[in-house]
């Protein structure tokens, strides 16, 4: 074997990168735990004491507090050797997708319809509303940006009138120019519409960070100009759902000073102690010295107060997990301090007279800070016009580099409302003045322009205070106010000692929030995906278990099979799991149930290439062949049907990656990357041992006595038999489109919109009490609902339930509403928990079956066009093409009669896509094996009856064909038994399509290359 020695060494190099990748999983799980342990050392006796807590609010609060040691000490060291911190550990980590760890997904779309409609002014023309209106009935039945759409309906109407007349108007003339022609308008339009998407996604990760999520992702995708939000581990579902939708409410306003307001904050502070510790105030005779903080005297000079030891603001030191709490006089002197100073402890001051900012707080201890000043005791000593308001960014950091927030004090003298808002705002640019980033805004003349006048007059002469830019009650911006702005055209310029890219940056991103700010674009909720943490265990736990098994079974019969090559291959293909992980890992990948799924999938079809190797060498061995020549031509002979059927799954992968969504995606992903890993593992590391064990001189076993020569005197004639499974296929595929026609299919609602809830009560309920109820709180319109219910597990406790309720509201609050309905008609059974909620917009589930029609569509055309370029035959392409679209037709022929009579449900959704794209991978995965071979025979037998060939080619396979799918069939069955409710159905259309392939490559894709060929005889 050439260049053995190289190969080697990547394959170690290889090894030992994956093996640093899984290895990040271990030291950030160490981590946690010596967090947890160090947490409850100091805290968990305590809470315990308390006594009115119960054991799962003890363990809740204890959790909250390792959270919050983890985020205080993400910056630490954990990889002393490469210098790794906690946080960049967790980032390389493999990650579990939501339906494993619980959490949301929300999918939200821009209103682009309204963003057109306002750019307009609200134009009333009535060819206008028309093609606004046209447009969005477009977006049902197209995949095109709605920009597009309003295009192609304005065109279609033939109007003489000229766009520019709609939409220049006296505050958008700058944006839209007298007499631009259409195509430059629609230009713009398309360039305001992307500008609205990024910028509601730049405020939506602004947003999700206030919820305190570990690895959020925000993820915008490319066509539909969607956002998809995933928020692992939030439980206050309406909460999140309410903030992410809520459009941009930016507000300008004025500002306090530190040196006007640091006497109130200190006299808060004193109050908090004093009312949380009374017992520390109290006066000894050996010691009557107050420790409280003079305001009068901190109010005079304000310079000279000295800031809080920063040893105050660590509550929990991250730095040593290892030592436990002493009770040292120094540690209690501190402990004693903080008591007294609770908020100061916690907040260090800014000690900038002139600055707006009050202080400084870590992201852990905001939370704590605005508690404590929401108090009764300080809001009693604080102004009643002072309002304080977190930073949106950090501004600083503390002494060992965490990120610390400014707390700004918000001068609300204009009874609880903004002087200003974002609707006076007409446009807003990063822009460059004499090299330097500047932001130009600008204000409309009617009503912005004679307000920003008279604030920035006011702010200016008064020694250039501060104003405010807020949006979502968080401040991003605090411009001093140079001089006054009378025509309503500001610039804001980048202080700071930075770089030009980074003032640029901030430039930017302050134009953008300005804008955002400025158009009534609200984000809808169009797809929901909530999952309970116990749920999310659940998955884990069956997911587990399949894949252990599933690994055990195809283990055993390998070494059962193949003996001695067994252990080679069960080799292989712990080294392919082995990558696989690391490289999902590696890239980024979440791991979900179908994932998982993919991973058990990817070891039943990782044992395809050996098989195919193995049969090679056996079959070369009984031709009388030494075994070094048998494994040299074994390989060689295999590799041809090795890439070939790689290829193909690889395809229809791709396309399912393309298509898909959320756990479907990590599914495509998974598959993807398993087959690299298995080829490289198939054929790499099995062919290193070989060789090596020949140089030893070591023997080398492909077979056990009893399984020597199975399959190897078969001579079943499947050509002659052709006429009689084309019957048998043809009577099936009837039948089914009979109850396709009458019975149809369960759709579910990724297909047909609408609402699912999966709910587990704490006690049994009465099935028809519970639907009653049910149907009563989703009454719309005076019609009570009919939502559907299905038994879930044996336990009678579990049930999912599904309803169209408010299922074409065009209420922006339905998704909370329909929420609500549930709670009420689920109250009168007692405690429940749900463990998984799913809405979907009707303009979604239309995405979803073009794209699910499409994928598949594509992966049929895509596979026969390279069957036919491989084969160089247009009858093997359109074999293989018959033979696909048999398998699909008897997997949807089977979910139809099935549907209701079998205890799992049969949905068809988009896990059942990624099924049927993953059966079309599979059956030419199958084909092109049996294809190979017959290509192969007809080379060396070019005198003989084509058919006789042909038979006896497809006969030289069976061993391989038999093992292969039987192999990857047992791996299903254990992903069904074992794998949980939800993937059933799943698991199930593998299962048939696996059995329907295997069949269709023997009986129907090459039979139709018979008949289809000009050499085949009618006849027979």
């Amino acid at each position: 074997m050439q260049n053995k020695s190289a190969i080697w060494l990547f394959t170690i190099l290889l090894a030992l990168a994956a093996l640093y990748i899984l290895s990040l999983s271990l030291v950030s799980r160490s981590y946690e735990n010596k967090a947890s342990e160090y947490v409850t050392s100091l805290y968990g006796d305590s809470l315990k004491a308390i006594g009115t807590l119960s054991e799962t609010e003890v363990s809740s609060q204890l959790d909250g507090l390792r959270d919050k040691y983890l985020r205080d000490s993400s910056k630490v060291e954990v990889v002393p050797v490469i210098g790794l911190t906690y946080e960049e550990v967790k980032q390389r980590e493999l990650n579990l997708g939501l339906d494993l760890r619980g959490g949301m997904s929300v999918t939200l779309e821009v209103s682009l319809p309204d963003l057109v409609i306002a750019l307009s002014d609200y134009d009333k023309t009535p060819a206008f509303l028309t093609a606004v209106e046209e447009a969005k009935k477009l977006q049902q039945e197209d995949d095109a940006d709605y920009i597009t759409l309003f295009e192609r309906a304005w065109n279609d109407q033939g109007t003489d009138i000229e766009l520019w007349r709609i939409f220049h108007k006296q505050e958008t003339k700058e944006m839209f120019p007298a007499r631009s022609t259409n195509d430059e308008i629609f230009s713009i339009l398309r360039e305001e519409a992307k500008q609205a998407i990024d910028n509601t996604e730049n405020i939506i990760k602004k947003r999700i960070d206030q919820f305190g999520v570990a690895q959020p992702n925000v993820q915008k995708q490319s066509i539909s100009g969607r956002i998809i939000v995933e928020l692992p581990g939030v439980k206050d579902r309406e909460t999140v759902l309410k903030r992410l939708k809520s459009t941009a409410n930016l507000e300008f306003w004025n500002v306090y000073r530190t040196g006007e307001a640091f006497g109130a904050l200190i006299q808060a502070n004193n109050a908090l102690g004093k009312a949380m510790h009374p017992e520390l105030f109290v006066e000894t005779p050996a010691d009557s010295t107050s420790t409280d903080v003079d305001a009068d005297v901190a109010q005079e000079d304000l310079t000279q107060t000295e800031p809080v030891d920063s040893t105050l603001n660590d509550i929990l030191d991250p730095t040593d997990l290892d030592e436990p709490a002493d009770a040292e006089a120094s540690e209690e002197d501190i402990a004693t301090q903080r008591l007294k100073n609770p908020l100061f402890a916690l907040l260090n001051i800014n000690q900038d007279p002139r600055s707006c900012v009050a202080g400084y707080a870590l992201e852990s201890d905001m939370a704590e800070v605005t508690k404590l000043l929401n108090s009764k005791e300080a809001q009693a000593a604080l102004p009643g016009d002072l309002r304080l308001l977190w930073s949106a960014q950090p501004e600083t950091t503390s002494n060992d580099g965490r990120d610390m927030y400014g707390l700004y004090m918000i001068k609300d003298d204009n009874g609880g409302k903004p002087r200003l808002n974002g609707s006076a705002i007409t446009n807003a640019r990063a822009d460059f003045d004499y090299g330097e980033p500047i932001v130009t805004m600008s204000m409309d003349a009617a009503v912005g322009a004679p307000i920003w006048a008279e604030m920035t007059q006011i702010a200016a002469a008064d020694n250039k205070r501060q104003i405010a830019v807020v949006m979502d009650s968080l401040v991003y911006s605090a411009p001093s106010v140079n001089e006054p702005i009378t025509d309503g055209s500001s610039r804001i310029t980048m202080g700071g000692n930075r770089s030009t890219n980074e003032k640029l940056a901030e430039a930017e991103g302050l134009a953008s929030l300005l804008k955002a700010g400025s158009l009534p674009a609200p984000a809808k909720v169009v797809d929901e995906y909530t999952v309970g943490p116990s749920l999310g265990e659940a998955n884990i736990n069956a997911g587990i278990m399949s894949f252990i098994i599933a690994l055990c079974v195809i283990l055993v019969y390998m070494i059962f099979y193949y003996k001695g090559a067994g252990v080679v291959s069960n080799i292989a293909l712990i080294a392919n799991l082995f990558f696989l992980i690391g490289a999902l890992a590696s890239l980024g990948a979440a791991l979900t149930l179908p994932g998982i799924a993919g991973i058990v999938l990817t070891i039943g079809m990782a044992v395809d290439a050996n098989v195919l190797i193995y049969e090679r060498i056996r079959e070369e061995m009984r031709h009388g062949k030494g075994l070094g020549v048998a494994l040299k031509e074994g390989y060689q002979k295999a590799y041809s049907a090795i890439i070939d059927a790689n290829i193909t799954t690889l395809l229809t992968a791709i396309i399912l990656f393309a298509f898909g969504a959320g756990p479907i995606k990590g599914f495509a992903t998974t598959l993807i990357t398993g087959i690299f890993t298995s080829l490289f593992s198939a054929i790499i590391i099995t062919r290193l041992i070989f060789f090596s064990r020949l140089e030893k001189k070591k023997p080398i076993s492909f077979y056990t006595e009893m399984t020597k020569n199975w399959f190897t005197n078969i001579n079943y004639n499947f050509i002659g038999k052709r006429k009689l499974f084309y019957g048998i296929s043809g009577l099936v595929i009837v039948i089914g489109i009979v109850s396709l026609s009458t019975r149809g299919l369960d759709y579910g609602i990724d297909f047909e919109g609408g609402s699912s809830f999966t709910v587990e009560f704490k006690n049994e309920v009465n099935d028809t009490e519970l639907r009653e109820s049910l149907a009563v709180a989703f009454t719309e319109d005076g019609n009570k609902g009919n939502p559907t219910i299905q038994t879930v597990g044996s336990s009678g406790t579990k049930y999912k339930i599904q309803t169209t309720f408010m299922i074409n509201s065009d209420d922006p609050d339905k998704d909370i509403k329909i929420g609500q309905a549930l709670e009420a008609g689920l109250a009168p059974f007692g405690e429940y928990e749900p463990e998984e909620v799913i809405n979907v917009d009707p303009s979604i589930s239309d995405d979803f079956r073009r794209g699910a029609r499409n994928a598949t569509i594509l992966s049929l055309l895509v596979i026969f066009l390279y069957i036919f370029v491989r084969f160089r035959k247009w009858q093997y392409g359109v074999g293989a093409l018959v033979a696909m679209i048999h398998d699909v037709l008897i997997v949807l022929s089977l979910f139809s009669i099935f549907w209701g009579i079998l205890p799992f449900s049969m949905e068809i959704n988009q896990a059942f896509i990624a099924a049927i794209l993953t059966v079309i991978g599979y059956s030419i995965n199958d084909t092109v094996v049996v294809f190979d071979r017959i290509r192969e025979y007809l080379g060396e037998h070019v005198k003989s009856d084509p058919k006789v060939v042909i038979n006896n080619a497809l006969n030289s396979t069976l061993s391989r064909t038999i093992n292969t799918s039987l192999s990857t069939f047992v791996v299903l069955l254990t992903i069904f038994i074992f794998g949980g409710n939800d993937i059933k159905g799943f698991a199930f259309a593998l299962m048939v399509g696996v059995v329907v392939g295997t069949y269709s490559s023997l009986f129907i894709a090459t039979p139709s290359v018979i008949d289809l060929s000009k050499n085949s005889d009618s006849g027979n």
